[in-house]
């Protein structure tokens, strides 16, 4: 893997975040399954071996939503890694002690994914939601990479309202 990580590999895991959007500005979010039940979040998931960014990006984005590459446009990726540690300090099955991500921002305009119809599914109850609405709803630990995620991607400034 030849990613120009920022931080160590075997502390940090590489991986890709998906800031879906669509017509509105609007983000892509669900619920958590399992560890941080109940909180909103966007897709996301690792790196795995000799994959590329977007590769990694559009693989994640059909294994946590369903939904095709096809049935989105690629608008932008955040330039720099942005990393967090896990909660309580506590590493991951893999000794990870936190992540480090590249963000992806696509535009999709189809139906909200239907989380039962998604083999192993981490995340349910899809919905659209205003960026500063999900900075809200979200577990405390995304809160700063997403508020860079959204400034980044020029997200905190829109008018979008809830449809």
């Amino acid at each position: 893997m030849n990613l120009d990580l920022t931080y160590s590999a075997d502390l940090y895991r590489p991986n890709v975040g998906l800031c879906v959007v669509n017509e509105a500005r609007q983000i892509l979010s669900a619920k958590r399954t399992g560890k941080f039940a109940g909180m909103f979040q966007m897709p996301q998931g690792g790196i795995d071996e000799n994959e590329d960014v977007l590769t990694a990006a559009y693989r994640e984005l059909w294994e946590e939503t369903g939904i095709e590459q096809a049935a989105t446009r690629y608008q932008a990726m955040l330039g720099g890694w942005l990393a967090y540690d896990y909660p309580n300090g506590l590493p991951s099955e893999r000794g990870h002690i936190g992540q480090q991500q590249k963000w992806v921002l696509l535009s999709y305009d189809g139906a909200l994914p239907v989380s039962e119809k998604i083999p192993h599914h981490e995340l349910h109850s899809f919905c659209w939601m205003p960026a500063q609405e999900l900075l809200g709803k979200c577990a405390d630990f995304r809160r700063p990479i997403y508020e860079q995620v959204f400034e980044g991607f020029g997200l905190l400034s829109c008018k979008n309202a809830r449809s």
